[in-house]
């Protein structure tokens, strides 16, 4: 939790600490816009960009979770 792992069209392995993510958007089946606010944003182009979309939104509703249960 915090960080999802995954590979890009390129073949590079990508950790992405989704405790710096805004917002997160499905552009195409291949690629995902992640909004870090003031820090910017990223375009990843993935081989499934749906699969590594659902990592990311389960991943920062745990951290959702874990916040308002401190």
């Amino acid at each position: 939790m915090g960080g999802v792992l995954f590979t890009d069209s390129a073949g590079r392995q990508v950790l992405l600490n989704t405790r710096r993510v805004v917002s997160v958007s499905l552009e195409s089946s291949h690629s995902l816009l992640v909004s870090f606010g003031n820090r910017g944003d990223a375009l990843y182009v993935l081989p499934d960009a749906q699969e590594v979309m659902m990592q990311l939104c389960h991943d920062m509703s745990q951290l959702l979770r874990r916040a308002s249960d401190e």
